[in-house]
């Protein structure tokens, strides 16, 4: 399991950790369908590829689902997630937690 998910003996704790967040973000995304939906282009397209890269991560760039996936794994892993990634998750909140 660890080596199918980049992750060795020696690996550093706090990256596994992040590494296991980007794929449940890509797992929350799926469910969600965010990164296909209009409302995750809208939020996906306030910010330019350059603005992604300096304040998520360049990786980030690569596609929506990877942009969501990080940012997910951001907010699940640093207690004090920047701005990109707050605002991403908190429009998948908003568009998928209904009030009954």
């Amino acid at each position: 399991m660890q080596v199918a998910m980049g992750m060795s003996e020696q690996s550093d704790p706090k990256e596994d950790q992040s590494v296991v967040c980007h794929e449940i973000g890509h797992m929350v995304d799926e469910m969600c369908s965010f990164s296909f939906s209009k409302e995750g282009a809208a939020v996906l397209a306030q910010y330019s590829a350059e603005e992604i890269a300096q304040g998520l991560s360049r990786y980030a760039t690569a596609s929506p689902q990877e942009c969501v996936a990080e940012a997910i794994a951001e907010v699940f892993s640093n207690p004090s997630p920047r701005k990109i990634s707050a605002e991403i998750y908190e429009k998948i909140r908003e568009t998928n937690i209904t009030s009954e």
